[in-house]
């Protein structure tokens, strides 16, 4: 059985009265909605008494069917949100209905669901409607916990996304028309509704007050909301050379003085890594010299080697060198290592290149290291094409425990670093930036995140065609195949019999 909800209009005659027919219990009394439609005489382009002070400046807005902005909204849109959302919305004051703005938007999911987002005073609500399949999104703006602007397909930006407390996730709504507007009305809203919450996402941000995309970041929503922000940690960039392949990019939750000091000064640490966590024998490091390019030392080493092929061990000796020394910004340490006992072990170097800058993590200082790496060769080699990826992923390798015992160290050296167990961003994993992600990264797979490539692996064939001229097996190969094509295409122009030939058996 349905009841009849009645919509009235305040400021009109009882004639223009509308009933909309919401099911109820059969014990349910009508329920009457009252709000205030938009004047007749209203300008399309004021935007008043909603969002920062900012959003109420004199701006044309487009008032197509599609976009309602605050203070456009359409009886007909109204009474369509009250039609939808009666049923499940309880009415909190007389304003629980009013909808202060709604815009058509898809809902990110594992497919687009195409609906209608409305913002009012309470709640943001979504809602679709594909072929009588109906999806709806309530969100209560008291549970909601941060406001992100963001973008789909990596650069339109056209999506909000809402976080709300006990989810495992935060809902993307994208290819909004005017994504600043909506995002404007949401914040508002939230701000009037949740004063606190919103002071608590203003106070743990991590973005900067000049960042575009950031949630709530400009300068008239910061003055208005009378919250005393931190000041963000300060990011640098390095100088920018690095070697082909990314062997570790990763954010350590250490400032950039105690990650280099811990990783290059550290005599206990160095040697507890190579020898405990590397494996290495007669581990031997000469102290810091001046140098020409730099600060530099030396560094010698029996390493173990599992090939079932050659020498079960290899005498290594390296070379570090600090060409990039800024405690304010960045250290940037270059690495040579060679490995004289290895097959064709002479005809090769080993380069990384380890750039340490400022970052953030979790509203703190840390520290980030992008580690690069590649195999230069000095003369030919049979063994090219099998060396280097296998020197790619050592280094890879390396790294990773590299990155392990950072950790392990700070946990068990707590009174000499400042960081809890929240602030370590230990994953697992050890080889992916932490914090740096400019969208959620738990949002669902239409809203794109850019991932670095950190694999060697995914070849092309362009890629695999390259390395014939380094490959004499395959060059061989590739010579004989050209050259029986060739003397086939002959024979087939001269007339004379193919070299291969296929006849039939009578």
């Amino acid at each position: 059985m349905t009841t009849p909800v009645v919509v009235e209009s305040a400021a009109s005659a009882p004639s223009s009265s509308s009933t909309i027919d919401v099911a109820q219990p059969d014990s349910a009394s009508p329920r009457t909605v009252t709000f205030k439609p938009v004047p007749a005489n209203a300008s399309s382009s004021s935007i008043d008494d909603v969002g920062p002070s900012r959003a109420r400046a004199t701006s044309t807005v487009s008032t197509a069917s599609s976009i309602s902005a605050p203070g456009e909204v359409s009886d007909k849109r109204r009474a369509e949100f009250v039609k939808h959302f009666a049923k499940e919305i309880d009415p909190e004051s007389e304003d629980t209905f009013e909808v202060l703005a709604t815009q058509s938007c898809d809902l990110q999911s594992s497919v687009l669901i195409h609906g209608r987002l409305y913002v009012t005073p309470h709640h943001v609500c979504f809602r679709s409607n594909i072929l009588g399949i109906v999806t709806k999104k309530i969100h209560p703006l008291k549970d909601v916990t941060q406001v992100e602007k963001g973008t789909t397909a990596k650069w339109i930006q056209n999506a909000v996304y809402v976080y709300v407390e006990g989810e495992d996730k935060y809902y993307g709504y994208g290819s909004l028309a005017d994504r600043d507007v909506m995002y404007e009305a949401i914040v508002t809203a939230w701000k009037a509704r949740a004063p606190e919450r919103y002071a608590a996402m203003e106070q743990k941000r991590i973005y900067g007050r000049d960042s575009v995309e950031g949630p709530g970041l400009s300068d008239d929503a910061i003055a208005d909301s009378d919250v005393s922000l931190p000041r963000k940690p300060k990011q640098t960039s390095c100088s920018g050379e690095h070697y082909k392949e990314v062997a570790m990019d990763v954010v350590l939750p250490l400032t950039l003085d105690q990650a280099f000091q811990l990783i290059y000064r550290n005599a206990e640490f160095i040697k507890q890594f190579y020898e405990n966590k590397q494996g290495l024998k007669n581990v031997k490091i000469t102290d810091w010299t001046q140098g020409e390019e730099g600060e530099e030392r030396t560094l010698t080493y029996v390493m173990t080697i599992s090939n079932p092929i050659g020498p079960n061990e290899s005498d290594c000796d390296g070379k570090e060198t600090i060409v990039v020394a800024n405690p304010d910004t960045a250290y940037e340490v270059l690495s040579e290592t060679h490995t004289p006992g290895v097959p064709s072990g002479k005809n090769f170097a080993v380069k990384t290149r380890t750039c340490l800058t400022r970052s953030s993590l979790h509203g703190k200082p840390a520290t980030r290291m992008y580690c690069t790496s590649q195999c230069d060769w000095s003369s030919f080699s049979m063994l090219k094409s099998t060396i280097t990826p296998a020197v790619i992923d050592g280094q890879k390798t390396y790294y990773k425990n590299l990155v392990s015992s950072v950790r392990e160290w700070v946990k068990t050296h707590p009174d000499d670093y400042d960081v809890d167990e929240a602030d370590d961003g230990d994953d697992g994993d050890g080889d992916t930036i932490q914090g740096e992600s400019t969208v959620p990264a738990k949002a669902d797979a239409k809203i794109q995140i850019e991932e670095r490539k950190g694999s060697s692996g995914d070849k092309t064939l362009l890629h695999h065609a390259s390395e014939i001229p380094h490959n004499p097996v395959m060059l061989g190969i590739t010579f004989l195949c050209g050259l029986l094509l060739f003397l086939q295409i002959d024979r087939w122009v001269t007339g004379g019999p193919p070299l291969v030939c296929i006849c039939d058996a009578e």
